[in-house]
């Protein structure tokens, strides 16, 4: 039974390859290396190349790869999918141990980077990326990042299928036990993508598109069913008690950050930021903040003189004393005190990680969309706009939202970034939730510890 279970589910889940689609992947099963460019700096961001057709090998293959080039669990390291497919299985568990590992996944394709300037000093080229796609049973693969990156138009997905059963549709070719088999791999694969944190209408696609066909999944699809993932997004605040006080806390999607709003006796409303420390162990607090060029928090620049830093434990921790101009308007304490206007225009704006989309039905480019499309642009909407108020938006006539008169900075409009020059990524940003933090501010200060 087992033995048969296990041939069937590889038949079944032999990827569709087309001749078109083969021409930007690299042939023969995928291959894993690394690849790297250089930064300004004379740093590296490096990643994983995970190129060509997926193979019931090829979890095995990679996990030998990962233990040979010394990558532990925790590491910050990308995956750069591009690939047509494979076996479905093999994607399965290829995409659990980049989860075991805590890696992050990207749909890209890896290129020569032309007028990058000279290669690293043992000799590698430095490299880049370029457009990629990720096709059929890669999409699964990509599900097993810890964060998530891909362009609209690059995850496509179709019903699995039997490769006999297209060429002779009308052939009896399974038994009772078959079916049973397939039911049982059906209810694996539901469970493998809840537990990526997938919406199960990733699978409802799949399974509605003909095997000689492929749905690709635009960007507002991959964000609103969490094919897509930014797990640095901060959670809305929260109070809790701290010595005779209390202190407004804020952590990551994925725990790796917090952020704390609190004050000490000279009731000084401070922000803390703790992280995993991006530098070498060596490097100390006095290095990091020469570094610092500018720092803005929600659009308001904050003297570099008003910032620490110091690392304890492995985490670096950044401390900022807020000027009191952040905390004297009750709606907005944006720094121009004309915030609502520009409020208004923004709260339409749908990220992704790609951009930003517009929510407007009055626009030009809203009659170009699908109904399937505005609906699903709507959803998005909602969705970030009930994390933004507390409640769903109610419309105008021409179908574009009544903002509330009592504005409160929603989240995700911004956040303290520090930049640090090139080279340094996004290893300082922090898109705090605004939602709420003057309210949080105004509490955490006449309660100092």
């Amino acid at each position: 039974m087992k033995l048969r279970a296990f041939h069937l589910t590889v038949v079944i889940v032999t990827a569709l390859i087309g001749p078109a689609a083969a021409q930007s992947f690299q042939s023969g099963p995928m291959k894993f290396r690394r690849a790297a460019f250089m930064t300004a700096d004379r740093g590296s961001i490096e990643w994983i190349v995970a190129d060509g057709e997926i193979t019931t090998e090829t979890p095995k293959d990679f996990r030998r790869f990962l233990t040979m080039d010394g990558d532990q669990p925790g590491d910050r390291l990308e995956v750069y999918f591009n690939s047509p497919g494979g076996n479905l299985i093999g994607s399965i568990q290829l995409g659990e141990i980049i989860r075991e590992f805590g890696l992050g996944t990207r749909v890209a394709r890896t290129v020569p980077c032309h007028g990058c300037g000279p290669a690293f000093p043992n000799g590698k080229p430095q490299e880049t990326d370029g457009p990629g796609h990720c096709y059929s049973a890669c999409a699964f693969a990509f599900l097993g990042g810890k964060w998530r990156i891909a362009d609209g138009g690059s995850v496509g997905v179709h019903q699995s299928y039997v490769k006999e059963a297209l060429t002779e549709p009308n052939a009896p070719k399974f038994t009772a036990q078959d079916f049973s088999v397939q039911q049982l791999i059906e209810g694996l694969v539901l469970e493998y993508v809840v537990k990526m944190g997938v919406d199960p209408r990733f699978l409802t696609y799949a399974a509605s598109t003909a095997p000689t066909d492929l749905y690709v999944f635009t960007a507002d699809e991959m964000n609103l069913f969490g094919i897509t993932w930014n797990d640095l997004q901060y959670t809305d605040w929260t109070l809790k008690a701290r010595g005779d006080g209390l202190v407004a806390v804020s952590k990551t999607r994925n725990g790796d950050r917090t952020a704390t709003l609190f004050c000490r006796k000279d009731n000084a409303l401070r922000l803390s930021i703790e992280s995993l420390n991006p530098f070498a162990a060596d490097v100390n607090a006095d290095w990091i903040i020469k570094q610092w060029q500018n720092a803005p928090l929600f659009d308001a620049d904050i003297p570099l003189q008003n910032i620490s830093a110091r690392v304890s434990q492995g985490r670096l921790v950044l401390e900022v004393v807020l000027p009191p101009s952040m905390t004297t308007s009750d709606h907005n304490w944006l720094p121009d005190g004309k915030t609502a206007a520009w409020y208004v225009h923004e709260v339409q704006g749908i990220d992704w990680p790609a951009g930003t989309l517009k929510y407007d039905p009055s626009s030009a480019e809203w009659k170009t969309l699908t109904p399937q499309a505005k609906q699903i642009r709507r959803e998005l909407f909602e969705r970030g706009y009930k994390e933004a108020f507390g409640s769903l938006p109610t419309y105008s006539a021409d179908g574009n939202p009544i903002i509330p008169s009592d504005l409160q900075i929603p989240r995700d409009l911004g956040g303290l970034s520090i930049w640090a020059g090139p080279g340094f990524g996004d290893d300082f940003n922090n898109h705090l939730p605004g939602r709420n933090f003057l309210a949080y501010s105004k509490l955490t200060s006449r309660n100092c510890i």
